[in-house]
């Protein structure tokens, strides 16, 4: 009987750890997603996070043609660094706006870098010119929009909140991936 108990012990201080990372991977998930989630009548912005590869998606609302997905990035995590570091006071990005409280207004701007060689795929509506080779996405009749691959880019949230927004994006962004997407973790 005691060998099934030691055994027990064993399997719990094994796998114990790992469940309770799991959850804590799913919390940073969700922090991500709600951080870089924003909408407001021109706007709409989503984030979403498939283990260490994430995508954020930008609709516009266009007066001729409604909610149009304007663009998309999508990307290994491991191998975007965030780009836009505000120095004084220092942030992972940049905001612009009026300190109004409770409900502070503005405009955030959240970049990233790709290392080395690597690059994200970006997806574009047919309405947005385009810059270098590009290759038809299979949205919708697949002429709608269309991918580029770029080595920088950002994405932006305007309106209230969005620096606290940015704030938990970015914090969660950095502790997710250390924690679960480099190459040793």
């Amino acid at each position: 009987m005691s060998s099934h108990i030691l055994l027990y012990s064993i399997c719990f201080a094994l796998f114990a750890p790992q469940l309770e990372a799991a959850e804590t991977a799913a919390d940073l998930r969700a922090q991500i997603a709600t951080g870089g989630t924003h909408a407001n009548d021109k706007q709409r912005n989503s984030v979403s996070v498939d283990r260490c590869v994430m995508t954020t998606k930008r609709w516009r609302n266009r007066p001729e043609h409604g909610w149009v997905l304007w663009s998309s990035f999508q990307f290994d995590m491991w191998n975007a660094e965030l780009a836009y570091l505000q120095k004084n006071p220092p942030k992972n990005y940049i905001y612009a706006g009026e300190v109004e409280e409770p409900n502070p207004s503005g405009l955030v701007l959240v970049g990233f870098k790709m290392r080395g060689e690597t690059t994200a795929r970006f997806e574009k509506s047919k309405f947005r010119p385009r810059k270098g080779e590009t290759t038809a996405s299979p949205r919708g009749d697949g002429t709608s929009h269309y991918y580029e691959r770029i080595e920088d880019f950002f994405f932006s949230m305007q309106g209230e909140n969005v620096e606290a927004k940015a704030k938990l994006f970015t914090d969660s962004y950095i502790a997710y991936v250390r924690q679960y997407c480099t190459p040793i973790g």
